[in-house]
């Protein structure tokens, strides 16, 4: 579960960089092919391409629109829009985190 922002569960898909991680961090090529194989042949290697998937619904997001902010534990659910460092940390010592 992924709480801190409202999802249930968050999907990352298995790709040739994860294969890449595992022999930069000493597993065996054996490991790898076998990691490899099994994700493709359960058809969830690799990032799905536009159309691939048929989602329920879809979300656009203008990134342009995002603000930085920061959700205190006494307002997690709301959370603060916040311009600076320094109204970040205001709000931080405000909810008492800051003693």
């Amino acid at each position: 579960m992924a709480p801190e922002y409202g999802a249930t569960m968050g999907f990352f898909p298995i790709d040739a960089e994860c294969v890449n991680y595992l022999r930069a961090t000493g597993r065996s090529e054996e490991l790898c092919l076998a990691y490899e194989n099994y994700y493709r042949a359960q058809d969830l290697f690799g990032i799905p391409k536009k159309g691939d998937i048929a989602y329920s619904q879809e979300l656009e997001l203008d990134l342009g629109t995002v603000v930085p902010s920061v959700a205190v534990r006494s307002a997690r659910r709301t959370g603060s829009n916040c311009a600076t460092e320094a109204e970040i940390y205001f709000l931080i010592f405000k909810a008492g985190h800051g003693k």
